[in-house]
Formats: structure tokens, C-alpha cells, sequence
């Protein structure tokens, strides 16, 4: 089965794992990490690999203008269904923007499923304006939830990255890891507490990575 119908599959049901405790508390880590890279100018920014619209609503309620892509239409028609805005089917490999269209793109949890992903990294760069930023966050390896989650149909067909191939494939301004607390974790409180002291300890260990790029061109 294909990524996209995977995901097609699974998208009238996706956002019921952020009602789960975990879910919520990885959730919340991953946005915390996220919202440190934004920058404090906003503009027109691509939400890229959008799923079922969570930062596209929330880069909306920053002030950010947000155009949302997606491959997979379930995941889209879920998402108009809770978000007015304008959201496109297409392509991370083959984007339907003009050059330098964005002041920046946000990729979270998306760039993992992409098939060729220095020709999605080219066309990222093709569409933000110089001086824009790209920010990406993915699903991390090695640690505990890299190796559940290979046990799960929908990342069978996902490269889970590390801290370095990030860097390498990147080059970025800014790179953070975090999410330490284990799949199964239940003193989330503890947790949330222990999160920067392991950040500074397991850097590279984090189940999730985000970096920040600015366009140069």
C-alpha cells in the first residue's frame, strides 16, 4: 500500500491520537520546539505535508498567512472540515508555487514520508524567498519510539532521520531535538520537568528533531 493510501486510510481517525495523554504531552513538546524557531516577523508561509491541519491552525492564530499542500485528499477534506482556508493537493517533490513564493515553510512530520528528499529540500528552497526560512521537523532515530513505530503500517514507508543526517541534509541555521519521555510513558509530569536536563544529557536522542534554514539565493 502506498504512503498516500495510507494516509488516506487512517485520516478520519488521525487526530484521535492527541486526545490520548501521550499524544497530547508529545504534541505539546514538539509544538514548544517548534514555536522557539519561528520568527517573530510574520508573512505568507506553506504548510507543507499539512495532514489534517493542526499547524496550519496554529501558525493562523499566530498571525501567520498560511497556505496548506498535502498528497493525500482525505487528509485535506479533513482538514477544510475544521479550518477555512486554502489548502492544495500536491507534491513535496513537484511543488505548484512560482518561484520565491513564500516568506517560509514549516514541514512537521511530513518530510519523513517524502520519496526523494534532497529534490523536496530543492524545492523547498525554490519557493521560499531569499532570507525566508525553512523549518522541519521529523520523527527521530535511534530511541524508543523509532523502534515501536516500525512495528505500525504507517511508517513502514518512513525514513526516520537522525540528529546528523539532519545536519548534514540541512546545513541549518538552528537544530533542536527533544520528546524523551518513552511511548508507554505515565508520570508525564515528570517528564516535562526532565525534558530540557535530557536534552542537554541525550541530545541525540531525541524522538523528535526540528531544524531552521534561511534561504540564501
Amino acid at each position: 500500500m502506498s504512503s498516500e493510501a495510507v494516509f488516506d486510510s487512517i485520516a478520519g481517525k488521525y487526530d484521535s491520537w492527541y486526545l490520548k495523554p501521550i499524544g497530547r504531552y508529545a504534541d505539546d513538546v514538539e509544538w514548544h520546539c517548534i514555536k522557539e524557531l519561528l520568527p517573530d516577523e510574520r508573512g505568507l508561509v506553506l504548510d507543507l505535508g499539512c495532514g489534517t491541519g493542526l499547524y496550519t491552525e496554529r501558525l493562523r492564530s499566530m498571525g501567520f498567512d498560511v497556505i496548506s499542500l498535502d498528497y493525500s485528499m482525505e487528509m485535506l477534506r479533513v482538514a477544510k472540515k475544521k479550518i477555512a482556508g486554502e489548502f492544495i493537493r500536491g507534491d513535496a517533490v513537484s511543488l505548484p508555487f512560482r518561484d520565491s513564493s513564500f516568506d517560509g515553510i514549516v514541514a512537521i512530520t511530513s518530510f519523513e514520508f517524502f520519496p526523494d528528499p534532497q529534490k523536496a529540500i530543492e524545492e523547498m528552497k525554490r519557493v521560499t524567498k531569499s532570507g525566508g526560512f525553512i523549518i522541519v521537523g521529523v520523527l527521530s532515530r535511534p530511541n524508543l519510539w523509532s523502534w515501536s513505530r516500525r512495528k505500525k503500517k504507517l511508517y513502514r514507508s518512513a525514513h526516520f532521520y537522525t540528529y546528523f543526517e539532519m545536519k548534514r541534509l540541512f546545513k541549518p541555521d538552528k537544530i533542536k531535538a527533544c520528546l524523551y519521555a518513552p511511548p508507554k510513558a505515565k508520570h508525564l509530569g515528570f517528564w516535562k520537568v526532565m525534558e530540557p536536563v535530557l536534552a542537554r544529557l541525550c541530545l541525540f536522542f531525541g524522538a523528535f528533531v526540528a531544524v531552521k534554514s534561511i534561504v540564501e539565493k
